[in-house]
C-alpha cells in the first residue's frame, strides 16, 4: 500500500445510517441524513441533469453506508440498502416495483415476484442495493476516488453478512456500466426466468 493511499485512508471513515426514521429526533441522524441526501443530489444532477431526482421515500428507512471525511463527517459516498421486511413494516413499495413497469418491463417483474415468493417460503429477508453515489466535485482525486470504490465493495458485503440478508438484487445504470461493476467485483448475476437470462435494464 503505498504512503498516498494510507493518507488517504487516514483521512476517511465509515458511517452507517440505520433506518434514518427510526432516529429522525436524533441531531446526528439530522445532520449527516441531510448531508446525504445533498450528496446524491449534487451526484446525480452532475451525471443525470438537474431535472432528475434520486430520492424518495425508501430513503427515510434504509441503511445508508456512507464514506465521510473524518474531520466533519462530510460524506463523499454512499449507497443504499434496503429490505423487504423494512419495506412491508411500513408499509412501502420494495424499490424494484418503483423501478420496473410490469408491461414494459414484464418478464424482470415477474422474476422479482419469483424471487419474493421463494424468499417468503424460506423465511429470507431479502435485500435491494442502489443509489451508489460519489462527490462529482472530488472525481479528480482518482486515489480517493478509487479507495471509495473498493469501500463500497467491502461495506456492502459486511453489512448483508452481519444483518443476515442472505439473496440481494440490484438494479444498475448501464450506460455507466454500473451493471458490469454489479458483476464483477462484487459478484451479482444476471436473474434467470424460466430458463432464460434477463439482460439489465436501466433504472430511471
Amino acid at each position: 500500500m503505498t504512503d498516498l493511499k494510507n493518507k488517504k485512508l487516514n483521512e476517511v471513515q465509515l458511517v452507517r445510517i440505520k433506518n434514518p426514521y427510526a432516529t429522525l429526533e436524533n441531531e446526528n441522524t439530522q445532520k449527516i441524513f441531510t448531508q446525504m441526501l445533498a450528496l446524491k443530489k449534487v451526484g446525480y444532477s452532475s451525471a443525470y441533469g438537474e431535472d432528475s431526482l434520486p430520492l424518495g421515500v425508501e430513503d427515510f428507512i434504509s441503511d445508508h453506508l456512507l464514506l465521510c471525511f473524518k474531520k466533519n463527517l462530510q460524506p463523499i459516498m454512499g449507497i443504499r440498502a434496503t429490505d423487504i421486511n423494512t419495506c412491508r413494516l411500513y408499509k412501502i413499495k420494495f424499490p424494484p416495483f418503483e423501478i420496473l413497469d410490469p408491461q414494459q418491463n414484464n418478464l424482470h417483474y415477474k422474476a422479482i415476484e419469483e424471487i419474493i415468493d421463494d424468499c417468503d417460503q424460506r423465511a429470507v429477508n431479502l435485500g435491494y442495493s442502489g443509489g451508489w453515489t460519489i462527490d462529482p466535485r472530488l472525481r479528480s482525486d482518482r486515489e480517493l476516488i478509487g479507495i471509495a470504490k473498493e469501500i463500497t465493495e467491502a461495506v456492502m458485503y459486511f453489512h448483508y453478512s452481519s444483518s443476515n440478508i442472505k439473496e440481494v438484487v440490484g438494479g444498475a445504470v448501464t450506460n455507466y456500466k454500473v451493471d458490469v461493476k454489479l458483476h464483477n467485483p462484487l459478484g451479482f448475476e444476471n436473474i434467470i426466468y424460466k430458463g432464460e437470462e434477463l439482460p439489465p435494464i436501466d433504472c430511471k
